[in-house]
Formats: structure tokens, C-alpha cells, sequence
């Protein structure tokens, strides 16, 4: 939304960019210092199209770095998935993610940062993105007040979660600090089982919305284990200290906006 993004910040320009095209390509990069790579089908998208999504991942990514070395860019930060470190055959988005990684770190012309992102809640000024709506917490959110009810089927699964205010910080950090250069960083803030988090939600809502909420917790159900086994990549983590008492706020001051978007009938 044009209009948003000029009301927001009146210094920040948008251009329409074709990036199948490396001519439009070519063309828009002119005079930029960053290149802020996120590019590519979604997770539902990737597991459709399967092995289209990385034939169509190859491509832009090509054009991408090619654009990129002829404008003189200095450097290219991709966002990734923290998914990748699964590696599972099976999942087509976490095939391009990796796929897209290797190319990345292939090149000897751009240097380049990837950052593997794992599960950003919370939204201000994009909150019509439909992408934005689909990621883990914020569709338990949504979920919850909607349905009065939420429902945990892996509850000692953990996940790694990041306000995105949290996640906002980390990328002025990396976009400033030349030390990331030819690094792959796993972000990180805090740790959550999805029952944890569950309760914590469910909690919130009472408070702020709705006190009449059904909490289901289904124990017998496949209580999956974060995988922390190290790989050979040269990777670090980055870590911002947790305060939960930050991490409550921005939980309720999303319930709050979700809250209203109902209301009016936004989502």
C-alpha cells in the first residue's frame, strides 16, 4: 500500500519490479547499497508447485545476482528460514531456501549475509498481508479469538520466537555492521514449547478480549523435539537478551489490533 508506506516514512521510495525480468532488474538497482533478498513462493506455494517452485527459484535468483554485480551492489542479505536446518527432503520450501543459500554463498562477486528467521509475530502497517497473518503465532492469535478455542496437538514441540520490533532491530544491526559480511546467522530470542506459548496466549486473551476460552492440550499427539544438531556451515547465532515483560506487551498489543481488525471486519 503506497499510501501507508509514504504516511509511515515520507523518505522511502517504491518501485514495481518485475523479478522474472533481468532487464527490470537491471534497471532498478541502480545506485543501491543493500539488497534485501526475500523472493520466493511461500510454504503451501512451494510444497504445490514442488519442483516448478525451484526451477522458478533458480531463475530469479540468477537475475537477482547478476543485477546485483552489474549495479555494483555491496552486498546482499537473504532471508531465510530457520527450517532449513530440518532438513527435510520432502519440503519443497525448505529445498529453495537451501537452494537459494547455496547460490548465495557460491558467488565470489557480492558479499552477502543470510539470516535464518524462525517464527517473527506481531504486525503494525501490513496487517492486509496475507503472509503476515499465516505465520505461527499470529494465527493462534487470530485462531483463538475467533474460535473462542485453541487447540495444542504437539505441545512439547519447541519453537524460537522473535517480536517483530525484536526482529526489526536485528535487521538495522546486520544492515549496519560490515562484521556480518560472509556470515550465516541464526537469530534467536526465546524459546517457547507450543504449550507454553499456548498458555500464555490463551491467558492474554482472557485478559484483553475474551474471558470464556477453551484451552485443549492434546498430550498423546506426536511431541515432536527441537533438533539441535550442528552442522558444517560457518554460522553463529545472535541473540538479543529476553525480557518477558517486553514479550507480554508486544503479545498484548497485537491481540489488541487483532481485536480491532475483527471489529471492522479486515479479517
Amino acid at each position: 500500500n503506497k499510501k501507508k508506506l509514504i504516511k509511515y516514512k515520507k523518505n522511502i521510495k517504491k518501485i514495481q519490479v518485475d523479478y522474472k525480468s533481468y532487464i527490470s532488474l537491471k534497471n532498478s538497482l541502480k545506485n543501491i547499497d543493500i539488497f534485501v533478498h526475500l523472493v520466493g513462493m511461500n510454504e503451501k506455494e512451494s510444497n504445490i508447485k514442488k519442483s516448478k517452485s525451484l526451477i522458478f527459484q533458480k531463475k530469479i535468483n540468477n537475475n537477482i545476482l547478476n543485477a546485483c554485480v552489474l549495479n555494483k551492489v555491496k552486498r546482499i542479505i537473504y532471508i531465510s528460514s530457520e527450517k532449513v536446518k530440518t532438513k527435510n527432503k520432502n519440503n519443497f520450501y525448505i529445498k529453495r531456501h537451501l537452494a537459494t543459500e547455496e547460490i548465495i554463498q557460491n558467488n565470489d562477486k557480492v558479499p552477502f549475509t543470510i539470516i535464518r528467521v524462525p517464527n517473527i509475530f506481531g504486525f503494525r502497517y501490513y496487517f492486509n498481508s496475507k503472509e503476515s497473518l499465516n505465520t505461527l503465532l499470529n494465527s493462534m492469535i487470530i485462531s483463538t479469538i475467533e474460535k473462542k478455542k485453541l487447540i495444542v496437538n504437539n505441545p512439547k514441540e519447541n519453537k524460537n520466537i522473535i517480536p517483530y520490533k525484536i526482529f526489526t532491530e536485528y535487521i538495522r544491526e546486520i544492515i549496519s555492521n560490515k562484521k556480518y559480511n560472509f556470515q550465516i546467522i541464526n537469530l534467536s530470542y526465546k524459546n517457547y514449547t507450543l504449550e507454553s506459548i499456548s498458555k500464555i496466549i490463551v491467558s492474554r486473551i482472557k485478559k484483553i478480549v475474551e474471558k470464556n476460552i477453551m484451552l485443549t492440550i492434546n498430550k498423546k499427539i506426536n511431541n515432536k523435539k527441537i533438533n539441535n544438531k550442528k552442522n558444517n556451515l560457518a554460522e553463529f547465532i545472535l541473540k538479543k537478551k529476553y525480557n518477558k515483560i517486553y514479550f507480554i506487551k508486544q503479545i498484548d498489543d497485537f491481540i489488541i489490533i487483532v481485536k480491532n481488525l475483527i471489529r471492522k471486519k479486515i479479517i
